[in-house]
This record gives C-alpha cells, sequence and structure tokens, in this order.
C-alpha cells in the first residue's frame, strides 16, 4: 500500500510554516517564508492577505519537493494562524480590508469601552474575554462605511487563506471555535453566535461565517492553486484550529 501523508500550515505574524507528517504524526519536513509587516504610523499594523496565499502556496511546493513524494500521496491539508485580528471578504472572497494583527494595530481600543458599556458583564460571560474583530467591525463601520458596506464576512486569517486555495465564495465561510473568543460576538461555551450580543453591540451577525468542527471538510484545492503549489487538485481543505503552538494546524481527523 502507498504512504499516505497530511500537510499542516501555520500561518504566523512574521513567518508562514508548512509542515509534511505521515499519518502516525510525524514530521518529515518543513518549509518557512517570511512575511511583511507594515507599519502606515504609530501604534498602526497591517498585513497583506495575498502575501500569506503566496507565502502558503511557496511553503506547500517545496514540502512536497523536498520531501520528493507524489503529489497524490498527499490527503488533506489543515491551516492553524493567527487567532486574535480580523480580515474581511466581500462576496466573492476578495480582500476588502488588509489583515490586522492583534493588538499590533490598536486602532481598534477605542471601541472596546463602548462595547463594555453596552454589553456589560455580559460581554466576557458569554464571549470569554475582552475582543478584538469586533471593535474592530465597530471601526470599520464608524471610519469606514464605505468598506464597511462592501463587507459580506469577516474572517480570521487562516480561514481567508484556505477559502482562497479552496475558491470557496463568501457563503462557504466557516470557523472553527477555537477562535470564538478573541471575536466578541459569541457564545463560546455553546460554540454558537450570540444574538443578545449582537444587538447589544449594534453588529449584524449575518457578517459573521458560519461555526464549524476543526475535523470539517471546508473545501478542495483548486485546479490553480494545485498548479501553483505542485499538488493536485481535489484534496480535502479541513477547517483546522487556531495557532497555540508551532505546527499545530493538523486536527485529529484520521
Amino acid at each position: 500500500m502507498s504512504q499516505t501523508y497530511l500537510i499542516g500550515v501555520d500561518l504566523g505574524t512574521s513567518v508562514v510554516k508548512a509542515t509534511l507528517f505521515d499519518t502516525e504524526g510525524v514530521a518529515l519536513v518543513d518549509a518557512a517564508r517570511p512575511t511583511a509587516l507594515h507599519h502606515p504610523g504609530p501604534g498602526l499594523a497591517e498585513q497583506r492577505g495575498e502575501d500569506f496565499v503566496r507565502a502558503t502556496l511557496d511553503t506547500l511546493r517545496e514540502v512536497v519537493e523536498k520531501a520528493d513524494v507524489p503529489p497524490t500521496a498527499v490527503a488533506a491539508i489543515a491551516f492553524a494562524g493567527q487567532m486574535a485580528g480580523a480580515i474581511a471578504i466581500d462576496r466573492d472572497w476578495n480582500a476588502v480590508t488588509p489583515w490586522y494583527p492583534s493588538a499590533l494595530d490598536n486602532r481598534y481600543l477605542p471601541y472596546i469601552g463602548p462595547m463594555v458599556e453596552a454589553a456589560g458583564d455580559r460581554l466576557v460571560a458569554l464571549n470569554g474575554s475582552l475582543p478584538f474583530m469586533a471593535p474592530r467591525m465597530l471601526w470599520w463601520r464608524d471610519q469606514a462605511p464605505d468598506v464597511f458596506r462592501r463587507i459580506r464576512k469577516v474572517l480570521m486569517l487562516a480561514n481567508y487563506v484556505a477559502g482562497q486555495l479552496a475558491g470557496l465564495s463568501a457563503d462557504d465561510a466557516f470557523i472553527d471555535p477555537s477562535y470564538l473568543t478573541w471575536i466578541g460576538l459569541s457564545d463560546t461555551a455553546h460554540r454558537a453566535w450570540s444574538p443578545e450580543l449582537a444587538e447589544r453591540v449594534d453588529l449584524p451577525l449575518d457578517l459573521m461565517p458560519r461555526i464549524v468542527p476543526a475535523t470539517t471538510i471546508v473545501g478542495r484545492l483548486t485546479a490553480s492553486a494545485a498548479a501553483a503549489c505542485g499538488l493536485v487538485a481535489g484534496i480535502p481543505r479541513y477547517a483546522g484550529q487556531a495557532s497555540a503552538q508551532p505546527n499545530s494546524a493538523w486536527p485529529a481527523c484520521q
């Protein structure tokens, strides 16, 4: 029987890493590409979604070439990524904002206080912590209304890259529960969006992606992405999870 392999990709703030594993979870080869962090002003930080897509395709190609395995032997790919930022897409999965990484970009900070005032103790009780994503959505709504009107879904970075490689549309957008506590609109304990919090902070829940388990197949590698990274079209793309440690992208889905 031919050997089967799995690939995990971790999209960090400064580097994208890919690792090829066997089905016993043994890491065989890895590859990394640096990513740019732009500082357009004091307290401001932005990254380009397309830079992460390009780095992902490059690292995928490198691990397959270094391992010298047939592309047909790769059974699945999963992604992990930065946990506390935001990137918005339109209906066709085009990015309408940069990726704003965690607290490195502090334009969301003035909107936390009003969220706490509006939601009170229920914000942390339901969400689990003070959020990063929902305050950014309030910032876009108030400071960039033209951008806000174009937004169909708001995503985490790994979900954005996964959707690009799978050719998804906004209606297919997804997130796994490990990210929920960073958002500010969830009933995290029940792995669901919270109509109560959405009403209190006046944000529409239809901008949120569907919540799925990390082991969910959310799409398959497109022909164009496969050609760019040396794999074959149709490889399943699993939802993956938030990045807690290096090479944590692969969920226990065998």
